[in-house]
């Protein structure tokens, strides 16, 4: 019993969303939206995860992909800055 609990607390914890960005989850745009847009920059993407700028609060994608990545702003689904891969 003890085991039940211990892993149901593991997986809550593993899926718990950081209170920061509780926010842009609100008024981000759909994942699914923001992959379409950064596919022709990235090429095929293996990596994509939210995240928010300290300074000015603004939400980001930021995409990884075969080709580089791509940081998109959240809420309008814009492309805010490309990186090559090397």
């Amino acid at each position: 019993m003890r085991g039940l609990l211990a892993l149901l607390a593991l997986i809550s914890l593993a899926y718990a969303v950081p209170k920061y960005l509780e926010d842009c989850l609100e008024s981000a745009l759909d994942l699914k939206k923001a992959l379409e847009k950064a596919e022709p920059y990235t090429g095929k993407v293996y990596k994509a995860y939210l995240s928010k700028r300290k300074k000015t609060g603004e939400c980001l994608y930021k995409i990884k992909g075969v080709k580089g990545t791509a940081v998109l702003d959240a809420t309008t689904g814009e492309l805010v800055n490309f990186f090559k891969r090397r």
